[in-house]
């Protein structure tokens, strides 16, 4: 019984590290598989968008827990890169109307908020 009590709390202590190691390895591995298309547009949701939710999840309850700590070095320059990308989709949007349907531009917001938080996940696990 200790030997599993120790191995829960192995896997407990390392959860995102695993996760990671598998997103790094298996997911340019992956063919971008549309899970779901989205009526009228180009844009799918894939299996590789639900991993991230679930890495997502698994960061915020470790986060709660206090297993995992934020370095704030970090966060600033990820919430600057988010912060160009939004001013840059709503300047798209509203001032230069280059963007023409709103919902893709943040769609296209959202991808790349996701693309970044595999990386910011790599450096506060790490």
């Amino acid at each position: 019984m200790k030997k599993l009590f120790g191995l829960i709390k192995k896997l407990d202590d390392n959860l995102l590290r695993i996760l990671l190691s598998f997103f790094i390895f298996f997911v340019p591995l992956w063919p971008k598989i549309p899970l779901k298309m989205i009526n009228y547009t180009y844009i799918s949701i894939r299996v590789e968008d639900i991993y991230m939710v679930l890495m997502s999840l698994v960061f915020l309850i470790q986060l709660l827990r206090g297993k995992v700590r934020l370095n704030k070095d970090y966060l600033y320059i990820f919430s600057a890169f988010w912060g160009a990308v939004l001013l840059s989709t709503v300047w798209g949007i509203f001032v230069s109307k280059t963007i023409l349907y709103a919902h893709l531009g943040f769609l296209h917001f959202l991808r790349r908020v996701e693309y970044m938080l595999g990386l910011l996940y790599f450096f506060f696990a790490f």
